[in-house]
């Protein structure tokens, strides 16, 4: 059954309001990193250290990741002139940071 014009149109205001208000929040927690360190941290998987870089330039305190492979091994990270990031699993995060049971 074919939806009519009205419900998609409608449904489609819905899905650009959403995206609008999620934007909006990331513009008012979010950090911009300029995107100038260059680091070579994940010596399994070189896509990820941008996503490495990016959190030290802008002191995130955490990295909340499910990649058992390549990030979640690492723990922490240390870099001289940067504050230390955590890498942790979206459990542990939850669980331990956030006080979710």
């Amino acid at each position: 059954m074919a939806e009519s014009p009205r419900v998609v149109l409608d449904a489609n205001l819905i899905v650009r309001r959403e995206i609008t208000q999620r934007i909006d929040i990331f513009r008012r927690i979010g950090v911009l990193a300029p995107g100038d360190l260059d680091v070579s941290l994940v010596p399994t998987d070189a896509k990820d250290n941008p996503i490495v870089a990016c959190a030290l330039e802008a002191a995130a305190e955490y990295i909340v990741t499910d990649d058992r492979r390549d990030l979640l091994p690492l723990k922490v990270i240390r870099v001289a002139g940067y504050e230390p990031v955590q890498i942790v699993a979206p459990r542990a995060f939850l669980k331990s940071v956030l006080g979710v049971r």
